[in-house]
């Protein structure tokens, strides 16, 4: 089995982490507001003063114990699904030590529940509610069995903090997650779209504006040429100078195509040192001195720093006697071709098509 790659591990671990800050956040801002509740409570029942240990371990230390926890181990996202789980025990304890006041337990119960919920499911939250009834039956065992259901006013006002702190900070914790997650889509729409080293539209996506182009003059009629551009020679650079050397003479001749063309022009990266090139309201005499001006930048402007790298470009405006989009790369790839054959490091242009052009280019 072939090992992960570091980096992917490494986001992985960051994405499983950050579903363990976002309940970290929710806990400890959840049981801080909860401790007010919980001593207003005990005040009121006259509990033994050791039983005021368990409410602040519970509402200040083991916030800190569960993020450490999830913090530190290899599948966060697990560890805090394991820390919910201990939630839902602790909370089942805490019912009998608060004598089963209903407004408390109700919120108690339904907070945690939610919890659960939103960090497994109705499947993990089953697990958590098995284990909140094992935690009430420890509860019991530890402090003894009381039923006290009424709720005071005093516990009521005690409880508003939950209340009113619970839902916003369940809230930002919900805000945080929609945009981190939307992060992630676009950041997948953009790779999705572009090509990584050039950072043009990659083959797929420019030939789906190809595509959206031709259908368009199949509508309007409106002028529009396609261009294939290719590095002449270009394995030489890379077997003479290495790879980073042509890599940076692609980035280079991306940022040469921004330089020189207009930004309602369509740019991708066709492959390799191959680039395709969509003008859109253009004629062909335009755009084939746009891309002569493209041709002599890159004398001026040279590709790498050891050699000089030209490249050959195809030109055809699309036409009604082009039948498809498939025909019309074909054609601007033969272009492409007769400019190599002929020197490269120069255009190669075709005007609308005859009848005895497409015998002649078919042969």
């Amino acid at each position: 089995m072939a090992p992960q790659d570091p980096s992917a591990i490494s986001a992985l671990h960051l994405s499983r982490l950050g579903f363990a800050k976002r309940s970290y956040q929710a806990r400890s801002g959840g049981l801080a507001a909860a401790f007010f509740m919980f001593a207003v409570l005990m005040i009121q029942k006259q509990v033994p003063l050791w039983v005021w240990v368990g409410p602040v371990i519970y509402s200040f230390l083991w916030p800190q114990l569960a993020w450490r926890r999830a913090r530190d181990a290899a599948n966060p996202r697990d560890a805090e699904r394991g820390n919910l789980l201990t939630d839902q025990f602790l909370v089942g304890m805490g019912m009998a030590c608060m004598q089963f006041s209903l407004l408390p337990c109700i919120l108690s119960v339904s907070i945690t529940g939610m919890n659960t919920i939103a960090g497994g499911g109705f499947r993990l939250w089953w697990r958590g509610c098995v284990l909140q009834a094992l935690g009430v039956a420890s509860g019991v065992a530890i402090f003894g069995f009381s039923w006290q259901p009424d709720t005071s006013t005093l516990t009521v006002l005690g409880s508003i903090p939950l209340l009113v702190l619970q839902p916003l900070v369940v809230g930002y914790s919900a805000l945080t997650a929609f945009q981190a997650l939307n992060a992630q889509r676009i950041e997948l729409e953009r790779h999705s779209q572009y090509d990584g080293l050039s950072g043009l539209f990659n083959r797929m996506h420019w030939e789906k504006q190809v595509r959206a182009e031709f259908a368009r003059f199949g509508r309007r009629h409106e002028p529009v040429v396609l261009v294939l551009a290719d590095l002449d020679n270009f394995k030489r650079v890379n077997d003479s100078f290495g790879h980073p050397v042509g890599d940076e003479a692609i980035r280079r001749f991306a940022a040469a195509l921004k330089r020189v063309l207009r930004e309602t022009d369509v740019l991708g990266r066709f492959g390799g040192e191959e680039f395709g090139i969509l003008l859109p309201g253009t004629r062909a005499q335009a755009a084939l001195e746009t891309v002569e001006r493209l041709r002599r930048d890159l004398h001026d402007c040279p590709l790498t720093d050891q050699m000089l790298v030209t490249a050959s470009f195809g030109l055809v405006e699309l036409n009604p006697g082009i039948s498809s989009v498939e025909e019309w790369l074909r054609l601007v790839d033969q272009m492409l071709y007769q400019a190599k054959d002929q020197g490269r490091d120069q255009v190669a242009e075709m005007g609308e098509l005859t009848p005895s052009d497409r015998i002649r280019l078919d042969a």
